[in-house]
């Protein structure tokens, strides 16, 4: 495809935000939004080639301190959640609470797990 095949939506404290994963052509790695500032455009974002008919583990991890993200065990984004706003697009709202969306591709999903911040 030509855009993000991970569009993972999930809560942070009261707010949302969403991980793009492939977005703005297929290269582009970050969270969308983070103080308004999109996935593309804010200190989250990350330039990586993803390849086709691939499978990526894809790793989310949201603590009271910060929001780490890794891809094929390797950390990505590791942002500190302080005092920032997290919010989504217009897009995203039928994805929240949690939900995981594609634009402009597919993708297909295996072995998706959850766990509580106890784990």
């Amino acid at each position: 495809g030509q855009d993000f095949f991970c569009g993972l939506t999930f809560p942070v404290g009261k707010e949302s935000c969403s991980l793009i994963v492939g977005g703005w052509g297929g290269q582009v790695v970050g969270l969308s939004n983070v103080d308004g500032a999109a996935a593309d455009e804010n200190q989250t974002t990350v330039h990586k080639v993803f390849e086709e008919n691939r499978w990526y583990r894809i790793r989310l991890k949201v603590s009271p301190a910060a929001i780490v993200v890794s891809i094929d065990g390797e950390e990505l984004i590791n942002l500190p959640r302080g005092e920032h706003q997290f919010s989504i697009w217009p897009q995203q709202e039928p994805m929240r609470q949690l939900g995981i969306a594609t634009w402009y591709t597919g993708a297909a999903l295996k072995d998706i797990e959850l766990r509580s911040a106890s784990n």
